[in-house]
């Protein structure tokens, strides 16, 4: 019998993150990022959830989703990480689980919150010291979000630049900027406790932040264009 979806949890943005079983390397080769990513695009399409921005790393991946209804979510990632089990165990000869208990996810209850998330996915890599600026780490949405790169399917990306301009080239700029200035100085998500609650596969819904303003008007999440 399938597992009951996460009724705690309220339909709007949610920060979602998987982590290897025993911290051990999900992601290993260029190969399995394109297979991740066929899956998410796969199971995004097929459960109508949004994906706004993503990271993956080594052992554990990020991904900020807007969801209607909280089934969606877990159908979503039932079906992403069943396929991507599935699929790593037969490539590496591997038995048994992949990821690390259920997945984390946490839900943003302000304009706030949706800005620290989105920034705090991208600069996952940077603040483990994989890379010293977001631009140099491949495997996340911060390219596609600046238009470095070819935007994957999977993604969308007029919402989180609507939330500094209107315009494009704008937004792009004041988007890194913002980016950039949680690389100098701690923000309100790096500074708290985040990470233990992920690692059990604990879900909770987080506090508004307390002055933490966003940088820029902020439409509401359904107001994407």
């Amino acid at each position: 019998m399938p597992k009951k979806p996460r009724s705690e949890l309220a339909p709007g943005l949610v920060h979602v993150t998987n982590r290897g079983n025993r911290r051990a390397d999900i992601i290993t080769a260029e190969r399995d990022v394109r297979r991740f990513e066929d899956f998410l695009e796969d199971a995004v399409r097929r459960s109508g959830v949004t994906c706004h921005a993503f990271c993956l790393m080594p052992n554990h991946v990020h991904l900020v989703f807007e969801v209607e209804t909280i089934e969606a979510l877990s159908k979503t990632m039932q079906r992403l990480n069943g396929r991507y089990a599935q699929w790593f165990n037969l490539t590496y000869g591997f038995n048994g689980h992949l990821f690390q208990g259920p997945y984390g996810a946490v839900a943003a209850q302000s304009e706030s919150h949706a800005l620290e998330m989105i920034r705090y996915v991208v600069l996952n890599p940077v603040r483990a010291g994989l890379c010293a600026r977001p631009a140099a780490w491949p495997w996340s949405s911060y390219l596609a979000t600046i238009g470095a790169v070819e935007k994957p399917r999977y993604l969308t990306i007029d919402w989180v630049l609507g939330l500094f301009a209107d315009d494009v080239t704008l937004a792009r700029e004041r988007y890194k900027t913002f980016v950039a200035e949680g690389i100098v100085a701690p923000t309100a998500l790096s500074r708290k406790p985040l990470s233990r609650d992920l690692d059990r596969g604990r879900t909770r819904v987080m506090a508004p932040l307390a002055g933490v303003p966003p940088v820029f008007p902020v439409p509401p999440v359904a107001s994407r264009a």
